[in-house]
């Protein structure tokens, strides 16, 4: 009965979906689906660390404990905001830069492969209506009574 569910099938198939993009991330470049959220979450530019939070949907504190591990490995800055002393920004490295550019094309083919003898859509019109459906729920709001 759950299976028929829209609501279970979607988080069926998202949970799917990042399990093989952590799969991938991990054989080709040992670092997981998590961290490579992280980053790319700062592509657009610098982030305090509450904002990445946000962004990421986790705590300030989980933010703040796994910020020196990308930047012991010179993938992220933390660096103070010029206009809040005590606030710290996040912001990619060159070389995170870089990474992320090279995990999202690599992804991006891997998922383009997975999808390749899935004869029954047309892969394009499929990223489309995925962008459809994404917007849709991006305008509406998320809760209502």
């Amino acid at each position: 009965m759950e299976e028929a569910k829209i609501t279970f099938t979607l988080n069926r198939l998202v949970s799917v979906l990042n399990s093989h993009a952590d799969a991938i991330l991990r054989a080709r470049y040992d670092m997981t689906f998590s961290q490579f959220l992280f980053l790319v979450a700062l592509r657009p530019g610098p982030l305090s660390m509450t904002g990445l939070g946000a962004s990421l949907d986790v705590t300030t504190a989980a933010v703040s404990k796994r910020a020196p591990w990308f930047e012991e490995r010179n993938l992220i800055r933390i660096h103070s905001d010029p206009r809040h002393g005590r606030k710290q920004l996040l912001s990619l490295t060159s070389k995170g830069q870089r990474l992320v550019e090279e995990t999202a094309e690599a992804l991006d083919q891997a998922f383009i492969e997975r999808f390749s003898d899935f004869e029954s859509s047309d892969l394009a019109v499929f990223h489309a209506d995925l962008n459809r459906v994404l917007e849709h729920l991006m305008t509406i709001p998320k809760v209502t009574t």
